[in-house]
């Protein structure tokens, strides 16, 4: 998150997240990753939570790469290629990443 370390909500922001990824169904990850993704973007904005230039430069690169692979061939789905790359299951890494920011207390008001 941001260097600044400010979130009106911090335990809304958790519960929004948590909520939004405990109900999310595996294969809608798998086949519409850039709509989990829009999502999870407008959970960050309504939060006023800011990521680290890092962390968006994955996030606008995974979304473009989602958006070429359907154009040049719709049956691949970024979201295998990842998991595929990745230790551990995608819903237990975002959970854990959520845990670890909130941990730190490095949110951010827009």
């Amino acid at each position: 998150m941001s260097e600044m370390h400010t979130c009106p909500n911090p335990d809304g922001f958790v519960r929004s997240l948590s909520d939004m990824f405990n109900n999310l169904d595996p294969e809608k990850i798998r086949t519409r990753t850039s709509e989990v993704l829009q999502d999870m973007i407008e959970e960050l904005r309504q939060h006023q939570v800011t990521l680290k230039s890092t962390v968006s430069t994955v996030v606008v690169t995974t979304l473009v790469l989602e958006g070429w692979s359907k154009e040049l061939n719709p049956d691949l789905h970024i979201m295998d290629t990842l998991r595929d790359m990745l230790a551990m299951d995608w819903k237990d890494r975002i959970s854990r990443a959520v845990d670890k920011v909130m941990a730190s207390g490095q949110l951010a008001v827009v």
